[in-house]
């Protein structure tokens, strides 16, 4: 196997493992890509680095697909609010594992991972837009504010989430707002917050 097929099936095989949201060893990572243990060290140094390359691979797709989201032209915020809640629902249910695994797991990196949403200027730069759209505020300090409150409103549901070990739903988190009447509830609430 070439050196950069062996780099990427240790990629893929740690991506396919943090689905599962359970702990792996580098044993693990290593059968999984079809290689011995020492690829691991070799290519990448440690786990921490590999599981680092994994996660923030996955992290860039979420990030796109907010992104992409955000890019819409439609006619109202509440569309806004909820097209991107409907994303960010069903980008925790497709990937449970995977942040059941950053929560839980300390990969030594988290603060890295949580400014990508945080200091990323693409995003930032739409999302402080579609704020000042909302609430007709340009002050970057009260549109920061407004987009902590809005990613905090996230934030606590998947925290309720990912305390479950099991697929069951708390019913307080993510997974009740796969309901298109509860995200229509949550939208109405959280715009209350911005008007």
């Amino acid at each position: 196997m070439q050196k950069s097929d062996t780099k990427r099936h240790l990629v893929d095989a740690v991506k396919e493992l943090l689905h599962s949201g359970e702990d792996f060893t580098v044993k693990d990572i290593s059968q999984r890509a079809y290689t011995n243990v020492a690829a691991v060290n070799y290519y990448f140094g440690d786990k921490n680095t590999l599981v680092n390359i994994a996660l923030q691979e996955l992290i860039d797709v979420y990030r796109e697909k907010i992104i992409e989201t955000l890019r819409q032209d439609m006619p109202s915020t509440n569309e806004y609010i909820e097209s991107f809640l409907t994303l960010v629902s069903q980008m925790y249910l497709d990937n449970k594992g995977v942040i059941r695994y950053i929560v839980r797991t300390d990969t030594g990196n988290k603060p890295e991972l949580i400014e990508s949403f945080l200091f990323d200027d693409e995003l930032t730069r739409l999302v402080y837009e579609k704020m000042e759209l909302m609430t007709g505020e340009k002050r970057p300090e009260v549109q920061f504010c407004n987009y902590m409150i809005a990613l905090s409103s996230f934030i606590l549901p998947l925290l309720f989430e990912c305390q479950n070990d099991d697929d069951k739903s708390s019913g307080f988190g993510l997974i009740a707002l796969q309901s298109e009447d509860m995200r229509r509830v949550f939208v109405t609430q959280l715009m209350k917050l911005f008007t």
